[in-house]
C-alpha cells in the first residue's frame, strides 16, 4: 500500500522520504479532523469517520450562555470557557469514546459499549465539574453545562443524535439540566 501510495505521490524511494510521506498524511488527517482550539475532533470527523459506527450512547454538551459570558467578560473568558469544558470532557472519557467541538457551544460525546449507569455516571461528573470552574483570572466567570443525551444498545451514533438535540433542547429550557431519554 506504501509503495502504491508513493508511486502515486512520485516518491518511490524507501527510507525517510516514505516516513516524511506517512507523517505528512498523519498531519494532514489531524488537521483535517481536529479543532485547533480544543484538541477535540472535529464536526466533519463526525460525519465522515463516527456517525455510522455503533455505538450506546451519544451526549451533547451545551455551554450555557457562551454568548453572554463573550459580552461581559471579553472573548479570552469564552474562549476559556470553551478550552475548560472540552479538558472536563477529555477527562471523564474513556479511550474508545470519542468528542467531538460540534459546534461554537456544542460539545457532542459518542460513547461506545458503555453501561447505562456509567453512561449517567460520567455526564453528571462533567457537568459538575464545570460547575465548579474556579480561575483567578475570571474571579466572577460562573460556567454551567446543558446536557442532552440519549441511552440506547447497539445503536448508531447518527440514530441518537436527533434525539439527544431534542433531550438538549429540554435541558436548555429548564436551565443547566441534563435530560437523558
Amino acid at each position: 500500500v506504501l509503495e502504491c501510495a508513493l508511486k502515486i505521490h512520485g516518491q518511490l524511494t524507501v527510507g525517510n522520504t516514505s516516513t516524511d510521506f506517512i507523517s505528512d498524511m498523519v498531519e494532514n488527517n489531524h488537521e483535517k479532523y481536529t479543532n485547533y482550539e480544543t484538541g477535540l475532533f472535529n464536526r466533519r470527523y463526525f460525519h465522515e469517520q463516527v456517525k455510522d459506527l455503533p455505538c450506546s450512547g451519544v451526549a451533547i454538551v451545551n455551554i450555557d450562555h457562551l454568548r453572554q459570558i463573550n459580552k461581559n467578560f471579553g472573548r479570552a473568558a469564552g474562549d476559556e470557557a470553551i478550552i475548560f469544558v472540552s479538558q472536563v470532557i477529555k477527562l471523564r472519557l474513556r479511550h474508545e469514546d470519542v468528542a467531538i467541538r460540534y459546534g461554537g457551544d456544542d460539545f457532542l460525546i459518542v460513547f461506545r459499549n458503555i453501561e447505562e449507569i456509567h453512561f449517567v455516571e460520567r455526564l453528571k461528573d462533567v457537568q459538575s465539574i464545570v460547575h465548579a470552574y474556579a480561575n483567578d483570572d475570571f474571579p466572577n466567570l460562573r460556567i454551567s453545562v446543558s446536557i442532552g443525551a440519549c441511552f440506547e444498545e447497539a445503536a448508531t451514533a447518527s440514530a441518537l443524535l436527533p434525539i439527544s438535540e431534542d433531550a438538549l433542547e429540554q435541558a436548555k429550557a429548564r436551565g443547566d439540566a441534563l435530560i437523558i431519554r
